[in-house]
């Protein structure tokens, strides 16, 4: 795809998924929580993420996984700094569900 997509937070989450499922549990709570709060799906997704690496070593998993997971949590703020800038601005959209016409 020439690096062209997502920011790699699913990709990220279904690695560590196969690694630690508690671990993606726990994220996934973050995320909800991060999401729910801001309405910006940015504000979750990097919560979610820096939420591993803790989730990771509290449930003592390998220093190698906490060690990935930190790395990809610092790999997603450089894709996500374009929200980030546009969130401290105060013009980052919120994400709107709309139902389907039927």
């Amino acid at each position: 795809l020439k690096f062209r997509g997502g920011k790699g937070v699913a990709t990220t989450l279904g690695v560590v998924l196969a690694l630690a499922p508690a671990a993606v549990a726990v994220a996934a709570v973050v995320w909800l929580v991060g999401y729910g709060l801001s309405r910006k799906s940015a504000v979750g997704s990097l919560m979610a993420l820096w939420s591993l690496p803790l989730a990771l070593a509290v449930f003592d998993k390998p220093d190698a996984y906490i060690a990935l997971t930190f790395g990809l949590f610092l790999l997603a703020l450089i894709t996500h700094r374009d929200n980030l800038a546009r969130l401290s601005t105060a013009r980052e959209p919120d994400v709107r569900f709309q139902r389907r016409a039927r």
